[in-house]
């Protein structure tokens, strides 16, 4: 992640000064309390993007997204999308980016909480990209929902059922989970580990 955060600096004219910054950047995403959303996901998340990088209309755009999006991540919150653009917006300015693409950016970060649609040509992959877990084999997937659990370990047994069975419903209640057309290969497998997720969830 940090030649990643390098490289998107680079392509938008940038340099990094002080040199912690991307560093303090990355940290955050070692932070005790997450399970999931740690440093594996956003290695995950960097390495389809650099896969994906050529089909994309900004992706050092999108880069900086992956790299921010769950840079501040509470799982008792419900802003942390809103912080992390916050965060970026910060960082960016102090290096000196133009507002307009610091705006993009932001706007990247806020479609991450599934709560709006976006008319930006890339918010699609970076949704995409965030979600491809859900596609990941049965193994992986398991491992997914057990340290999403952890992270909500302050909700109770009852809770935790009843609100993942209406997350797994409003996904699975969507026409397409992956709409860019860049993961369509997870499209079967997402909704396969999902119903069967919500099957044992018995709600």
């Amino acid at each position: 992640p940090l030649a990643a955060w390098k490289e998107c600096l680079r392509a938008e004219g940038l340099s990094e000064d002080p040199p912690h910054r991307g560093r303090n950047l990355l940290a955050r995403w070692d932070e005790p309390h997450r399970h999931y959303h740690t440093s594996v996901h956003l290695q995950s998340c960097i390495e389809r993007w650099e896969r994906l990088r050529d089909q994309l209309q900004a992706p050092s755009l999108v880069g900086l997204t992956l790299l921010y999006h769950d840079a501040i991540y509470d799982p008792q919150a419900r802003d942390n999308e809103a912080a992390s653009a916050g965060l970026a917006r910060i960082d960016l300015v102090g290096l000196g980016m133009a507002d307009r693409r610091i705006a993009e950016v932001e706007h990247l970060i806020h479609a991450t909480d599934h709560r709006q649609k976006s008319a930006h040509p890339d918010a699609a992959a970076v949704i995409d990209i965030d979600l491809a877990i859900l596609g990941a084999e049965a193994q992986a997937y398991r491992r997914y929902v057990d340290q999403v659990r952890q992270e909500y370990a302050h909700v109770d047994h009852h809770g935790w059922r009843t609100g993942r069975a209406q997350v797994l419903g409003h996904f699975l209640e969507r026409s397409r989970l992956f709409t860019s057309g860049l993961l369509d290969e997870l499209e079967d497998p997402a909704r396969r580990n999902m119903r069967h997720e919500l099957d044992g969830l018995n709600v």
